[in-house]
């Protein structure tokens, strides 16, 4: 399977320190399975302008993890993508060397935690007409869509399609988080499950785990999330949804399941 959304290229945000841990993290990914992997390093977040990391010091980082790799026999591919702090001109990325997937045909877009500005409106219209489709990162831990669940219908109007993380699911963010990632899986809305792996500690690849609890609500259906739209993903191609009628539960089903909330 296809791990999309993490953060283990060294010492460029706030991933691994060093490669000794990037070999752990490996280590552990190839365990369960995992055969590729898309990184996806910060670009734009405001917690890293300190730093000064370049787009060219992430590139020879890059470089410098797919030797390592391939140094260490650890047979796991690699492709350089990258996470998107939300901005009003995301549109002038379009070319920048990584910032899009698959042949420019995605982008991986992350919201500030407690508010999503209303101008994503004209922006996503923007990249859409642009023929970039906004891939919005998980979107479960943002506090207006916990408390409103309707901005997700408004995004997905606008042609955004959805990455949850794996740890939102076995609960490492929290009660609330958990849960509306549950309604996120019971509703169909997702396109991708990712580790947002960046560490080899409380934040390492956790997809196996997260994917037997998401066969609860998307049975064998969940391969499609970590194989079908990763792969698709990669070529530029269109993603598969999976059909709201079959999996949509009741409100009331949802909060009453206390199997998978804290």
């Amino acid at each position: 399977m296809i791990d999309f959304h993490n953060h283990i290229i060294p010492n460029v945000d706030d991933g691994p320190r060093d490669f000794i841990e990037v070999k752990e993290m490996l280590v552990r990914a190839k365990s369960q399975g995992i055969s590729d992997v898309i990184v996806t390093p910060h670009i734009n977040n405001p917690r890293f302008e300190a730093s000064n990391v370049s787009d060219e010091d992430i590139i020879s980082q890059f470089q410098k993890l797919v030797n390592f790799i391939d140094d260490q026999k650890l047979s796991i591919k690699i492709h350089l993508g990258a996470e998107l702090f939300f901005i009003p001109n995301l549109i002038k990325l379009k070319n920048h060397p990584f910032a899009t997937i698959g042949n420019g045909k995605y982008m991986l877009i992350e919201f500030h935690p407690s508010f999503i500005p209303l101008s994503f409106n004209q922006v996503l219209k923007e990249l859409r007409a642009n023929n970039i489709t906004p891939i919005i990162a998980h979107p479960e831990r943002y506090l207006q869509i916990q408390e409103n669940f309707d901005v997700v219908q408004k995004l997905h109007k606008l042609g955004s399609v959805f990455q949850i993380d794996a740890g939102s699911i076995l609960g490492t963010f929290g009660g609330k988080t958990k849960k509306t990632a549950v309604k996120f899986l019971s509703s169909g809305l997702v396109h991708f499950i990712g580790s947002d792996a960046h560490n080899s500690k409380n934040r390492n690849f956790c997809l196996e785990p997260a994917i037997e609890l998401s066969k609860e609500y998307l049975g064998d259906d969940v391969e499609i999330l970590i194989y079908d739209n990763t792969k698709r993903l990669l070529e530029g191609k269109k993603t598969i949804s999976i059909e709201k009628k079959k999996y949509w539960f009741t409100r009331k089903e949802v909060r009453s399941s206390n199997k998978y909330s804290n």
